[in-house]
């Protein structure tokens, strides 16, 4: 679980980050206070996949969360009146996504490679009885 909770941390991270560096280069000036709400919604759309990539088992669920990660965008521009453009959200839900899959991923090949861990310890447990 801590170890979960360190993935969603830095993945969150990640996201807000990019998020600010893309606005900050496109010439938006930031206050502290879009800087929060920026925070917000990187933190909702990194708990959305987070949840969604870990218990939804469906074939197409990749594609599910870009959907949901540009919905969850573009309702904090709209709650926000951030005044995006479709550019805007379409950028800013990729950025975030991009760093949700990278860490996702990662997740994916820590798993397969303690699966492998344990398939070698059982195998010398079993040489060991025998």
């Amino acid at each position: 679980m801590k170890n979960k909770l360190i993935l969603i941390f830095a993945t969150f991270s990640m996201a807000t980050t990019m998020i600010l560096v893309v606005n900050i280069l496109g010439g938006t000036s930031l206050t502290n206070f879009i800087v929060l709400e920026v925070m917000a919604v990187c933190a909702l759309s990194t708990l959305f996949c987070t949840l969604f990539l870990t218990y939804v088992q469906t074939d197409f669920k990749n594609y599910l969360a870009v959907v949901g990660v540009v919905l969850i965008v573009s309702l904090g521009s709209y709650i926000f009146n951030w005044q995006l453009s479709l550019v805007g959200i379409l950028l800013s839900a990729g950025v975030t996504l991009v760093l949700i899959f990278i860490n996702y991923e990662l997740d994916k090949q820590t798993a397969k490679e303690m699966n492998q861990l344990l398939k070698s310890l059982k195998a010398d447990d079993d040489n060991k009885e025998a």
